[in-house]
């Protein structure tokens, strides 16, 4: 069809979520060979029901993302209004979101908690702390979720204070809570070198996977609430939201 219309640029909007969706649609591609590659595995029973459950809401949450850019640019096209309230796809896609990455830190808060055996008590302590910032994100983020729900128009154009408050507790402490875990699984492996040198070199390969897990997605949670507060306007942070949610399925099947 002909037009003369120059139509509206909407890449302030659409853009970051679309290179969102791209960059996720390929770690969504690396989460499904690294399931392949864990199954069949030998792990406790529990373990592998939650792996199976990481992946299925991995791939729902990519579907509700799709269905929400289906839903503000297909059945309105070229009118601005969907853009009015937060879909809510993209609401039940930040509810995943908090679930996955609840799930995330907290095995590796089990994993803690089976390293640590037998050790000092100030290391149960330090775990104690990282499980209840863990805790304090979820919370965080179940209430961000239950804002979107419930006041749609107030998540893209604006942001009420709450919802501001809940966002910052939410990535705040998830990002203190990787962070925290991080440096305690380091040290722990630190602690665990032997004058072998295999094992030595096993032990320094463990340590640098954990310190780049931990560093890429701290650094992600960083940018997000930094977009956040300093562009409100601008939909960038859901962009870094959805990498986030794939990073932590990425690093779970990894650790």
């Amino acid at each position: 069809m002909a037009s003369t219309n120059a139509g509206i640029d909407m890449s302030a909007v659409l853009a970051p979520i679309f290179v969102g969706l791209a960059v996720s649609l390929v770690l969504g591609g690396i989460t499904v060979v690294q399931g392949y590659l864990y199954f069949p595995s030998k792990d406790k029973m529990w373990i592998q029901s939650v792996a199976i459950s990481m992946l299925v809401m991995d791939f729902i949450s990519t579907i509700l993302v799709l269905a929400a850019i289906y839903n503000y640019l297909i059945p309105a096209f070229g009118s601005l209004v969907p853009f009015n309230t937060f879909a809510t796809e993209l609401s039940a896609d930040c509810l995943l979101s908090t679930i996955i990455t609840f799930i995330s830190q907290l095995y590796f808060v089990y994993q803690l908690f089976t390293v640590t055996s037998g050790k000092r008590v100030e290391w149960r302590v330090l775990i104690w702390v990282i499980l209840l910032c863990a805790i304090a994100a979820l919370g965080g983020g179940l209430g961000c979720t239950g804002i979107m729900f419930i006041q749609r128009s107030e998540i893209l154009a604006k942001k009420t204070l709450t919802f501001s408050m809940l966002f910052g507790i939410a990535k705040g402490f998830g990002a203190i809570t990787d962070v925290l875990a991080t440096i305690a699984m380091c040290s722990l492996l630190a602690s665990s070198k032997t004058g072998i040198t295999q094992t030595n070199n096993l032990v320094s390969s463990l340590m640098v996977f954990i310190v780049e897990r931990g560093a890429l997605v701290t650094l992600i949670q960083v940018l997000l609430v930094v977009m956040f507060y300093a562009l409100p306007d601008r939909t960038i942070w859901l962009c870094l939201h959805m990498l986030v949610t794939k990073l932590y399925v990425n690093t779970f099947f990894g650790m």
